[in-house]
């Protein structure tokens, strides 16, 4: 009978805090999601994933998607695209964020 012998890992750094993937760019990069992404837009697209989501779960059972998931999908990114066209034209965050 073969006797097992245990190896060890041969680490020669012991594992230590990690440092960040990437620099901030500036001080905008350290506020949270909340603060830069205004409320109504962060809504409307939680929306959309769950409508996306659902059409996603027929899918995957092998149906087609009701026609009210379709034209809500329809009205949702309507929506979406209405506001952040208002919010780009106000000169909001995401017309700072996105001028750079």
């Amino acid at each position: 009978m073969a006797k097992l012998i245990r190896r060890e890992l041969q680490i020669k750094n012991p594992v230590e805090v990690s440092e960040p993937v990437a620099e901030p760019e500036d001080e905008m990069d350290d506020e949270h999601i909340d603060r830069k992404v205004p409320p109504k837009i962060m809504r409307l697209t939680q929306h959309l994933h769950n409508m996306i989501y659902i059409r996603f779960f027929y899918e995957q059972i092998g149906q087609q998607p009701p026609e009210w998931t379709k034209r809500e999908l329809t009205r949702a990114e309507k929506s979406l695209v209405d506001e952040l066209e208002r919010e780009e034209g106000q000169g909001g965050a995401f017309h700072k964020w996105s001028r750079r």
